[in-house]
């Protein structure tokens, strides 16, 4: 998936306003248009996720969503938390703090 913003349109938008939908951020109507209701949607989503709340759909986040396509998604490092960031993480135990 590429990032998609206000404006985009295509097959990508719809699977993102499909996924948005099934998890209940309603985009409004699904029909490939990146318009108000779809920039809300991912909005709602974004701040439910706690990630930065921008109304950009980026490929990072699709993973998050799970629209990530094939080999669109690594593997999570188990020692990072959702945002990139390090956890604190003992090295004996391998438990978060």
């Amino acid at each position: 998936m590429t990032t998609l913003q206000l404006g985009s349109n295509g097959p990508d938008v719809v699977t993102l306003q499909q996924t948005l939908k099934e998890r209940g951020f309603d985009p409004g109507n699904i029909d490939g248009q990146f318009g108000r209701g779809t920039e809300a949607a991912v909005l709602a989503f974004q701040k439910s996720e706690r990630l930065v709340s921008d109304g950009v759909a980026r490929p990072a986040h699709a993973c998050d969503v799970g629209i990530g396509g094939t080999g669109g998604c690594r593997e999570r490092d188990p020692r990072r938390d959702r945002h990139g960031g390090i956890r604190n993480v003992s090295p004996h135990t391998d438990r978060q703090q």
